[in-house]
């Protein structure tokens, strides 16, 4: 087992590298499975939040299983659920759309459909975000239950954070991918490393370490994929 590490600083880059790493791995034929945490923006530009994106890889492809918003700003964040794009004005791509540049390998399998962001899902908060507790929940059951099944080659989360160096957010799902010995690909912003990699699950595992601003998502992928 090995714990593969993209780091960098907040709006680095992190999740756009892991996008093509994945995309790499899965054309490798690795078997995976993982959530994605793409920003979302509203008309201005301006981040207001992010969705939870959910997949698997299967025949060199990586499939969508649904998506989902998880973090909202203000205090009705329920009324912004809807005023969203995962791009900024003027960019190339959006990724949360299958079949577009950043995503090419991607395919719709099953569409769960968005969730209704009602208020009462947005309790607790993290920095300027609510969080959508039953969304958090539900990715950090899948992915759970993914490691339990012990047939991945590496099971991805995108990110680690200050929930989980509390013990919540997707702490169980690291604790039993551990456990099957399954092998990590996780995001973790550089501020935050030292405390995440030392998480007592954690400590004794063998760890890589990639730097994103420095290091090219290919060669990355080269690695990991052996």
């Amino acid at each position: 087992m090995t714990i593969w590490v993209l780091t960098g600083n907040v709006g680095g880059g992190k999740t756009t590298a892991l996008k093509r790493v994945v995309t790499s791995l899965a054309r490798k034929g690795l078997k995976m499975a993982g959530v994605l945490s793409l920003s979302v923006f509203d008309e201005r530009g301006d981040r207001i939040g992010y969705d939870h994106v959910i997949f698997e890889s299967d025949k060199g492809k990586l499939i969508i299983l649904g998506e989902a918003p998880f973090l909202r700003k203000g205090a009705s964040p329920a009324k912004t659920g809807h005023v969203k794009s995962h791009r900024t004005p003027g960019s190339k791509a959006s990724p949360r759309v299958p079949g577009s540049k950043s995503f090419h390998l991607f395919q719709i399998k099953k569409w769960t459909g968005r969730e209704k962001a009602s208020s009462q899902a947005y309790r607790d908060s993290v920095g300027p975000y609510r969080i959508n507790g039953r969304v958090l929940r539900s990715t950090a059951s899948y992915l759970a239950g993914r490691a339990r099944k012990g047939d991945l080659d590496l099971l991805v989360i995108d990110e680690i954070g200050h929930l989980e160096l509390k013990g919540g957010g997707f702490y169980g799902s690291l604790g039993e991918a551990v456990e099957r010995r399954v092998s990590l690909l996780l995001v973790i912003r550089r501020e935050l490393l030292g405390k995440a990699l030392a998480l007592p699950l954690l400590r004794k595992e063998k760890k890589r370490i990639f730097c994103v601003e420095r290091e090219k998502p290919n060669e990355i992928a080269r690695e990991i994929g052996g």
